[in-house]
Formats: structure tokens, C-alpha cells, sequence
């Protein structure tokens, strides 16, 4: 069901399971012009799907793999928001947006998937 909407021209996919807080993240993600895909989804052809948009297909919006990439560094929410010139606050929403897209409890248990997925670059 996803692929054929990714392919129809969707700007992602939100579960009817998912809480207000995951569907008011996928809106400001898709309101961001991205497509918002969950990790759990992108395994399937909606990743293949979502390739073929004219948008940049991802799990998460920019700014949420950038935390996640840096969270695999080790860095604390301080670094992070000095190293990417937004307020610690933010980074807080940020991570709490990533482990809950994740299902992770901590920031340990989001990498192990993110790295899985793909979602973290060398």
C-alpha cells in the first residue's frame, strides 16, 4: 500500500496506529517539502518508490539525521546544538522525535537500527 501512494505522488506514509505526536511530526516534515517514510517502511519497495519522486526520499526530515549522526558520534545535546547552531532545546525535540520514529528508549538503541537502515553514513 505504500509504494503505489509514494509512486502516486504522496508526500508519505503515516500507520493509523501512530500517535499525534508522529503525525504532527510527518506533517512538519512533509510541510518541510520532504517525503516522510517511517523506518520501519523503508526496507520495502516504498524506499525504491520514493526514489523515483522528485523529492528526496528519507526516514526522518534533514535536521533529524543530522542529530542522529552526530548522537552516533557520542555527542551530548549541548555539542549537537552548538555543532549545528540551533538551541539545546531543540536538539531535545529532535532526539525525542528520532527515538520514538526509531522505537528506541535511548540514544544506543536508536543507532543500532539507524545503522541497520542505512540511515547513518561513514
Amino acid at each position: 500500500m505504500v509504494t503505489p501512494a509514494i509512486r502516486a505522488g504522496a508526500a508519505g506514509y503515516v500507520p493509523k496506529s501512530a500517535d499525534g505526536h508522529t503525525l504532527l511530526s510527518a506533517l512538519r516534515i512533509v510541510l518541510a517539502g520532504e517525503i516522510c517514510i517511517p523506518p520501519r517502511y523503508l526496507g520495502s519497495a516504498a524506499a525504491g518508490a520514493a526514489a523515483d519522486s522528485p523529492r528526496p526520499p528519507c526516514a526522518s526530515t534533514e535536521r533529524h539525521l543530522q542529530v542522529l549522526s552526530l548522537l552516533s558520534d557520542g555527542m551530548s545535546n549541548k555539542s549537537i546544538a552548538r555543532q549545528l547552531g540551533i538551541a539545546e532545546a531543540t536538539v531535545k525535540l529532535h532526539v525525542s522525535a528520532i527515538l520514538k520514529e526509531l522505537g528506541a528508549r535511548n540514544r544506543t538503541e536508536a543507532v543500532i537500527p539507524a545503522n541497520d537502515l542505512g540511515l547513518l553514513c561513514d
